[in-house]
């Protein structure tokens, strides 16, 4: 039987034989595989170099898939005015093309870039134009996704009826549709609306119908049914249910470690969670071990310059505070602020979360 070839010799062998359009699709698909693996970074250099090929031959197709692709990508490494760069390339040939269904994709990827740098009037704007498109092209399932994520600009704006409406209305098309993972998910976003506003018994309903879904769809030990079970776990722990949140967060960590294991991002979002209610049930100790582990798996797993790492300084620093312990909390704040303001820019709603921590802190160890 003979040896399957490497990526690395496929590529020498297009670029022997000259062959630009093989070796551009080479890099492309290798750069897309790498991407849904999670090596952001590695894709990002093989997309760029299929991109320059793309440019060169005059494929346009191609050009404004790796193009939406590298917005994706730099997404992911958290470079997000670079992955706007990109996007907004791509809008401009899928407009010129008169691509609908390409434009719709653009225009919504913009919108949740923007919607992740707390832009949220730009965003609302990229998602109504998307939502317009996809309502003028019939795709339902668009339309519920975009009304989904205009619900959370809008939960952000502190508009909560708007976005109750919207993800309501994102419900309602997933049951028409009989999108039952689409409709879990809407769940879940609404039963977080819910407990935002205090509504208890709304959310709670929300968040164990999504999580009955879930468990339905993929068994109970999948990774979205961990994520609905830490909403879960939240709620409970908001209301001072800490026996029930524990029990939703001890299974959610189960499940990612059984899945994802235990040197992974989610994980380490669990473990957060965990020691975020153990400072609420007074037991500080057991809060700096697991706050202690989720920063360690995200320094591990992410870098020191990624934005879970900041967040976890951060929830590090709130236990510092409430030791007393201002001097070390200070200096984690300020290093959580200095990732942050790095990586996301001085406006990002996590950086001026941060810079609240920091002043009202100073202000109570005067």
């Amino acid at each position: 039987m003979a040896e399957k070839e490497t990526f690395s010799q496929k590529l020498e062998k297009a670029r022997q034989e000259g062959n630009k359009l093989l070796e551009m699709q080479i890099l492309s698909e290798y750069g897309n595989q790498l991407l849904q693996a999670g090596d952001a970074n590695r894709a990002i250099d093989l997309l760029r170099r299929a991109l320059s090929i793309s440019t060169q031959v005059g494929d346009r197709n191609s050009q404004v898939n790796i193009l939406g692709n590298l917005g994706t990508a730099y997404g992911h490494s958290e470079r997000l005015d670079e992955a706007i760069q990109y996007f907004k390339q791509a809008l401009a040939i899928h407009t010129d093309i008169e691509d609908k269904k390409g434009e719709a994709a653009d225009l919504h990827n913009l919108g949740n870039i923007y919607s992740s740098l707390g832009e949220y009037s730009k965003a609302e704007e990229y998602y109504q134009k998307a939502l317009s498109i996809k309502d003028d092209t019939n795709d339902k399932r668009g339309v519920a996704s975009t009304l989904a994520n205009l619900a959370t600009v809008y939960s952000s704006q502190g508009n909560p009826a708007e976005a109750i409406e919207n993800y309501q209305k994102a419900i309602s098309i997933s049951q028409e549709l009989n999108d039952s993972y689409g409709l879990a998910v809407y769940l879940s976003n609404l039963g977080a609306t819910y407990r935002d506003l205090g509504e208890v018994e709304k959310a709670k309903n929300s968040l164990q119908r999504s999580l009955a879904i879930m468990e339905e769809i993929f068994g109970k030990s999948h990774p979205y049914v961990a994520t609905t079970l830490s909403n879960l776990g939240s709620l409970y722990q908001s209301q001072g249910d800490y026996v029930q949140a524990k029990r939703c967060f001890d299974r959610a960590l189960e499940i990612q470690e059984y899945v994802l294991g235990k040197e992974h991002p989610a994980t380490a979002s669990i473990y957060s969670n965990l020691g975020l209610l153990m400072m609420d049930m007074g037991q500080l100790g057991k809060a700096k071990e697991y706050l202690e582990t989720a920063l360690s798996i995200s320094q591990k797993m992410l870098g020191d310059n990624h934005p879970d790492t900041a967040q976890s300084l951060n929830n590090l620093a709130l236990l510092y505070w409430q030791q007393g312990n201002y001097a070390e909390a200070r200096k984690l704040f300020k290093k959580s602020l200095k990732i942050l303001e790095m990586v996301l820019g001085v406006d990002h709603p996590s950086v001026r979360l941060v810079k609240n921590n920091i002043a009202s802190l100073n202000a109570e160890s005067k």
